[in-house]
């Protein structure tokens, strides 16, 4: 609870206040100041209503708001294929493809990127990285349900690759807090 005092030209705060209220009231005391000057003795029902008026400007003016969600972490990004993997065209695409969209998560833009990705999974339904970074596509795009299932098919597609299944539990592990 805080109490305002009366006072010439100036509110005394009697009690803690948060830091936003100890800007309205700041502000309001000193433009009551400065129209006191020009409309003679500010009243309390003049501050009163510079504090009401401040607190809505204050409050109607939106802040920096946060990302929609915490990038996952890249400690080390697995490579997209082993040079031995690229045997076939379509592979080949797949993999340009995937770079691409990779590039455009790296810009912030899971839409295009999830293009990228659901193009060289229709190329290539048997490519296990495709399926992931679709899966952080959609993750970025809020699609969790979706994400987790296509990091299901991505585990049955890449098989035993050490570096690709630790990359796959530290998903799983984002997706599911």
């Amino acid at each position: 609870m805080s109490i305002l005092s009366k006072g010439p030209n100036r509110i005394a705060i009697v009690t803690k206040l948060n830091s936003k209220i100890y800007v309205i009231l700041s502000a309001a005391k000193n433009l009551s100041v400065i129209l006191g000057r020009f409309f003679g003795r500010p009243s309390l029902r003049m501050t009163s209503i510079l504090i009401l008026i401040i607190s809505f400007l204050l409050t109607a003016c939106p802040g920096k708001r946060p990302s929609r969600k915490p990038r996952l972490p890249e400690h080390r990004r697995p490579p997209i294929a082993y040079p031995d993997e690229i045997k076939t065209p379509e592979r080949k695409a797949a993999f340009e493809l995937i770079t691409k969209g990779q590039r455009a998560l790296d810009r912030e833009d899971p839409e295009k990127g999830e293009h990228y990705f659901q193009e060289a999974v229709r190329l290539d339904p048997s490519y296990g990285p495709a399926y992931y970074w679709l899966a952080r596509a959609k993750y970025e795009l809020d699609e969790r349900r979706k994400a987790w299932d296509l990091l299901d098919r991505a585990e049955l597609l890449i098989g035993q690759d050490p570096v690709w299944l630790e990359r796959i539990d530290q998903f799983r592990g984002a997706l599911s807090h």
